[in-house]
């Protein structure tokens, strides 16, 4: 399941102003490697978090991030999405390109 996934994904919560700063932060940090999309925001997304989290689990409370190798929430996180920023310093190109799959 996460082997399609091509570039790094942090959800958050998109209703919330400092939630989305600092996912602005993270993909800014990351030289637009890592791509970030809000909970609430596209179908598309709703479709990938059926496959990722269980049926009766609420994924909206905490950010999460999501790469080739699983997926993270909140503090269980910070190690992955720091690793994530790490490789996107060390690549040359910048990322625009918004697509997971």
């Amino acid at each position: 399941m996460f082997s399609k996934i091509i570039r790094p994904l942090l959800i958050y919560d998109d209703r919330c102003f400092q939630c989305y700063k600092f996912a602005i932060l993270m993909h800014k940090l990351s030289k637009g490697w890592i791509q970030i999309e809000g909970h609430y925001s596209s179908e598309e997304l709703k479709s990938l978090k059926r496959i990722i989290f269980p049926i009766d689990y609420d994924p909206t409370i905490m950010f999460w991030i999501v790469n080739t190798k699983g997926a993270w929430g909140a503090r269980s996180g910070i190690i992955p999405l720091l690793m994530e920023i790490i490789k996107g310093i060390f690549k040359f190109d910048h990322y625009t390109d918004d697509k997971y799959f």
